[in-house]
């Protein structure tokens, strides 16, 4: 009998201190998960960040048009003639 006493004894406190364990073990995976979501949603707002400012740059640079480009390709007429004004 004093030996089914202390088995049960000793299987007890196995008992606990293996669940105290997984606790531990889960609390730190859920730890580790909520780090792990707290960056993702970081990288994403800087990413929506990133491309809202890329997409006010593309639009800005696609209404911008150089005042100086021509309209026009110029004739062989206007190449002539600036040629003798230039002479």
């Amino acid at each position: 009998m004093p030996y089914e006493e202390r088995y049960q004894a000793e299987k007890e406190a196995y008992l606990n201190i293996i669940g105290n364990e997984k606790c531990q073990h889960e609390a730190m995976r859920l730890l580790e998960d909520e780090q792990k979501h707290k960056t993702a949603i970081e990288l994403l707002e800087q990413y929506f960040q990133f491309k809202q400012e890329a997409e006010k740059d593309n639009k800005k640079t696609k209404n911008e048009k150089d005042p100086l480009k021509p309209k026009h390709l110029m004739s062989a007429y206007f190449i002539f003639v600036n040629e003798g004004a230039k002479s």
